[in-house]
Order: structure tokens, then C-alpha cells, then sequence
């Protein structure tokens, strides 16, 4: 999984910096430099760290690797806390850029009947923050915000119609759509730095999803990409959309009457619509299109959980992520997929998630802090997540996974119950690293009220 960092909880009001960082245990001089027989192991300390084979030291060639010094990513956490007065946070959306910088749209409600939509861009340890604008309702509905090839953000919202802004030399240049009020609208940027919308049309007495895109020229166009069962399913859908780098619309909604998790296309010739996911009981959706350029679905059941279905040549196959459990809270999921083909699905239960699939096996991370995972972005192989805690907006990082054993225990990260697996929160598969009978794949006892198999449920 890697290692997270926790950076910026903040608001308009500013950031105060607090850090958290766990110390490295204590390394002892191991006392002999000079090269002696003990107990058939060679006392020679080439490297010069104070550790030597007698004493664990499993790489004498270099200094930073012997007993007591965790291994990359293990035991360090950091974050910066502010508390935002008064106000409740919707969101975040969060995108990076090129250089590194987080991007970060979300609603913050001002008043009982008044929210506003603010940005701020985070780069080298400062937080900017500007109101783009307010809403005289207590909510916005969907937040959207993407970077375009040239580097300049564009955020959309809606709640008052489909609203897109995009930054340029400075200034915030906003753009109404002509159509459309925006409820259960997302947002998505093409590789030409076009947007699009997909809504639900109930303004105009229609269940339909709709498509909203601006041409070259500036004028907007839209045609209908799909029809609901009814007006009630539109009006309790969740819909996520996309733009794969060939240009192609990607779009996936909830119809219950329908069938269940609906997957659309927008071909040449016009939109496909297939059925992903046959079920009654989703509540949320998210999709990403994968290095194939096919289409990856994350959804979750109120009663069977998180799954994952991959569009392959001959149909939807369905893969289970995570079971359903007592504390089952989840209707918001974020999916990230790589050049790799590795995906990364964020949830919530009981506190903030994230799934791995990397060579088919899922591994899953529960974050340090709490709150509701709201969106990811990856950029130069690190993973942004953006979240909703108690305080506000947290952006946290994982760095890429650990690939050294540098502690010595022969384990590729922090293994502090000695089972031989490393802990979550660390790349490994071992979700309480305090007890030695757990880890991924362990023989899970029915009724003991302890997650032996790690797989995000206790039978």
C-alpha cells in the first residue's frame, strides 16, 4: 500500500501548523568494529552503522540497513490542523498538477440558507483560498474539478444550474449553462479541455440523464445519453462520468427500477447503454477507464458491500472488494485507476478506506484519521486523497509502496506483532499489527468478534 502522510486540514480562515511524527526507535551501538569469530558469525562491521551479522545487521554494505530503523514508509505520520469556525464542509474535490500543487473545490455553508463554493490551490506549504461563489441554499449539490493540458483548473458545481469556471491568467472566467438545473449532475474535462455534464433532467418533467458539452466555438450543445424507469429513480440516482484521452464520455448512474448500476458510452454513431451490475440495493457509483480504455465501475450494496466491475470484451465481470459490516457507511466512493492498471477504490466504514488491486489481489488500508473519503488524484506515482473530517478538509498522500527491508526482520515493512506480515498502513496485508493471529489470508475463527482473514468484517 505505501506509506501516508496526512497534509493541510484548512479553511478560508487559514492553516495553523501543527506536525505529528513518530520517532524512530532507539538504535544501540552494537560495540565491536574490529573484525572477530562469535558463535560462527563474523564480527566485522564494514559499513560502519555499529550493527554487524552477529547482531542482525543483514546488509553490511550499507548503513542505513540494520535492526531498529523502520522500514520506508513505516512509523511516520504528519499533518497540519485548522479548525474552520462554524461552518460545514461538502466536498472536497481535489486535482493535481504537474508541479505538484493540490487544487481543491468544496461547499461551505455560511448560513442556515446560504453556502458558498470556494477553491484553494496548495502548493509549497501555503494554502490559498477564494470564494468563486455563493448559492442561496443551504447546500450545493456535485462539486467537479480537473487540470487541463495546459495546466489551468477548471471547477464546476451545481445546485443553481450547471455552472462551470475555469482559471486563466488569474481571473475566474464563469460559464452558466444554458440548460439543465444540475440535480444529480457530474462533471467531467476532455483531453481538449471541453467540458461536460451528465444530469438528470427532472426540471424538465423528464426522467432522463442528459449530456451538456461546449463546443470550440463556446456554445453549449446537449442531447439525451439515457432514459430512467421512472422520475423517482432519477431523482434518487447517482451518476459519475468521465473522459477517457481518446475523447470518448463514460458514464455510470444507479437505476434501481432499471435493473441497477447502468454503464453508457457515447460512440460516433451514439450513446451505448448497458447493464453493468444487475442489483436493487446500490447507493453509490464511481468510474475510471483503464489503460485498455475500457471502463472500470466501482459500486457499493446496502447489502452485499463494494465490488468492482471491469468491462472486458465479453461482458461485466464483477469482482467483490469488501464485505458489508455492522458499521456500514459508505454512499460516497472514489476510484483511481493507473497507467498499470492498478486501481484504487476509497470508501468509508467505520472510518477512511482505501482498496489496492494490484496483480488481481485486493488489499485494503484504513487511514489515520476519520472522516469520508470525497475524491483521489495521482500524480508522479503519489496518491492524493481528498477528505471531510470533524475539522474540515484533510489532504492526505501515500507515497509508493515500501520496497526494502531495511530493519532487518524479513518483512518489507513495519511487522510489529512479529507474524511475519507487514501492517496495512505499510504496504502489507496485516490489519491490526498488534495482534499476531491476523493478517490477509489468516483462518478467520466465526464468532470471536475479530477479524483473523482481514477482509473488512467480522463473522
Amino acid at each position: 500500500m505505501g506509506s501516508w502522510q496526512l497534509a493541510f486540514v484548512f479553511s478560508a480562515c487559514g492553516a495553523r501548523a501543527t506536525s505529528i511524527i513518530d520517532d524512530a526507535d532507539s538504535v544501540s551501538d552494537a560495540g565491536s568494529d574490529a573484525a572477530e569469530q562469535d558463535a560462527g558469525c563474523v564480527r566485522r562491521d564494514d559499513d560502519g552503522d555499529g550493527w554487524d551479522a552477529c547482531d542482525g545487521d543483514c546488509n553490511d554494505a550499507r548503513a542505513e540497513v540494520h535492526p531498529g530503523v523502520p522500514d520506508p514508509g513505516g512509523g511516520t505520520l504528519q499533518h497540519r490542523v485548522a479548525e474552520i469556525e462554524g461552518a460545514g464542509v461538502v466536498g472536497p474535490a481535489i486535482a493535481v498538477d504537474e508541479d505538484g500543487a493540490v487544487h481543491v473545490l468544496w461547499f461551505e455553508r455560511v448560513a442556515e440558507d446560504r453556502s458558498e463554493v470556494r477553491y484553494a490551490h496548495v502548493g509549497d506549504g501555503e494554502v490559498e483560498v477564494e470564494r468563486l461563489a455563493e448559492l442561496s441554499q443551504g447546500w450545493g449539490i456535485e462539486l467537479g474539478l480537473a487540470i487541463d493540458a495546459r495546466g489551468a483548473p477548471h471547477a464546476a458545481w451545481t445546485g443553481e444550474g450547471l455552472v462551470h469556471a475555469r482559471r486563466q491568467d488569474g481571473v475566474w472566467v464563469v460559464d452558466v449553462v444554458p440548460f439543465g438545473s444540475g440535480h444529480r449532475g457530474r462533471f467531467a474535462l476532455g483531453p481538449d479541455a471541453a467540458p461536460h455534464f451528465l444530469y438528470a433532467a427532472l426540471d424538465e418533467g423528464r426522467p432522463d440523464l442528459d449530456h451538456a458539452w461546449r463546443e470550440s466555438d463556446g456554445e453549449w450543445q446537449s442531447e439525451v445519453a439515457a432514459a430512467f424507469s421512472d422520475a423517482s429513480d432519477a431523482a434518487s440516482t447517482r451518476i459519475d462520468a468521465v473522459v477517457s484521452d481518446d475523447g470518448i464520455v463514460h458514464a455510470t448512474l444507479i437505476d434501481r427500477g432499471g435493473g441497477g448500476v447502468r454503464a453508457l458510452r457515447r460512440e460516433p454513431t451514439g450513446w451505448t447503454d448497458e447493464l453493468a451490475v444487475e442489483t436493487r440495493s446500490a447507493r453509490a457509483v464511481a468510474i475510471a477507464v483503464g489503460p485498455d480504455g475500457e471502463p472500470r465501475i466501482a459500486y457499493e450494496e446496502e447489502t452485499a458491500g463494494i465490488g468492482l466491475a471491469v468491462r472486458a470484451k465479453d461482458g461485466w465481470s464483477l469482482v467483490p472488494v469488501a464485505e458489508r459490516t455492522v458499521d456500514l457507511a459508505w454512499w460516497w466512493l472514489a476510484l483511481e485507476v493507473d497507467d498499470a492498471d492498478v486501481a484504487r477504490l476509497a470508501y468509508r466504514d467505520g472510518g477512511a478506506w482505501l482498496a489496492t488491486n494490484a496483480a488481481g489481489a485486493w488489499s485494503r488500508a484504513r487511514l489515520p484519521i476519520d472522516g469520508q473519503v470525497h475524491d483521489l488524484s495521482r500524480s508522479n506515482d503519489v496518491l492524493h486523497m481528498g477528505i471531510v473530517g470533524p475539522a474540515g478538509i484533510v489532504l492526505a498522500t501515500q507515497a509508493p509502496d515500501a520496497v526494502d527491508d531495511v530493519d532487518c526482520d524479513g518483512v518489507v515493512g513495519v511487522d510489529s506483532d512479529g507474524d511475519g506480515h507487514a501492517s496495512w498502513a505499510t504496504g502489507g496485508d496485516d490489519c491490526d499489527d498488534g495482534r499476531n493471529d491476523t493478517w490477509g489470508g489468516a483462518t478467520e475463527v466465526v464468532g470471536d468478534g475479530i477479524d483473523q482473514d482481514c477482509r473488512a468484517g467480522i463473522r
